[in-house]
């Protein structure tokens, strides 16, 4: 500071003094940023909130009750399952194309739903066409652009059935991005579907969430 007052002739003292100035009004801002980021520091050091499971509108078909970190659905008092709280499910349900009501689990991110799992419970013995039905005519209808990925006997909680994945079929108007596994269970009474339709293509993460569901199946007695 002596030498660049000494060049431009000012007064040495009267430098020392501006710079005394400048220094005090860099300290005060200092100050001001240290207590604005002192009164936000807890905010940025919190994670991104966690999404949790919820229920979205009202259950006509089944019941959704906290268990620990968990969500036990009990579907009609014949099957029950649990899904984790921080998983992030939307629990909902709505009216497919036959005019059905589904009880459906659904997962999002931030380019929009990921999968959706449709859960459709019915007698054997009917008229109506069940989801079933519509897995098989979606199957028929493909021909050969449908690509089969998977198929194996299954059997959950004591009850059989059929594990099936595809690829290149229209199931409910839509056509996933990725593929279409269907589990289907009986009892040779009842049966039940649950069906991933993968909006975005993701199968091996889809695969992962759908055996998490399977594992926590259980069926009750009437």
């Amino acid at each position: 500071m002596s030498s660049y007052a000494g060049v431009s002739g000012d007064n040495p003292t009267r430098i020392i003094r501006r710079s005394g100035w400048a220094r005090q009004c860099a300290l005060t801002f200092l100050a001001a940023i240290g207590i604005m980021l002192a009164s936000c520091f807890p905010a940025l050091c919190q994670s991104a909130p966690t999404l949790e499971s919820q229920v979205i509108g009202d259950l006509s078909l089944a019941v959704v009750t906290p268990v620990g970190d968990d969500l036990e659905i009990a579907y009609a008092d014949i099957l029950s399952f649990r899904v984790p709280l921080n998983a992030g499910y939307l629990i909902y349900e709505r009216i497919d194309s036959r005019g059905v009501r589904n009880l459906c689990l659904a997962n999002y991110n931030s380019s929009g739903i990921d999968f959706e799992l449709m859960i459709d419970l019915f007698p054997l013995e009917t008229e109506s066409v069940t989801s079933l039905d519509m897995m098989a005519r979606g199957l028929l209808s493909a021909g050969t652009r449908s690509q089969a990925i998977d198929s194996r006997s299954i059997e959950i909680s004591g009850v059989p059935g059929f594990d099936v994945t595809a690829r290149g079929i229209m199931y409910d108007r839509v056509m996933p991005k990725g593929e279409t596994r269907m589990v289907f269970l009986t009892d040779f009474s009842t049966g039940v579907t649950l069906t991933l339709v993968g909006r975005q293509d993701n199968p091996e993460k889809h695969t992962i969430a759908m055996n998490g569901i399977l594992s926590t199946l259980q069926f009750t007695d009437q």
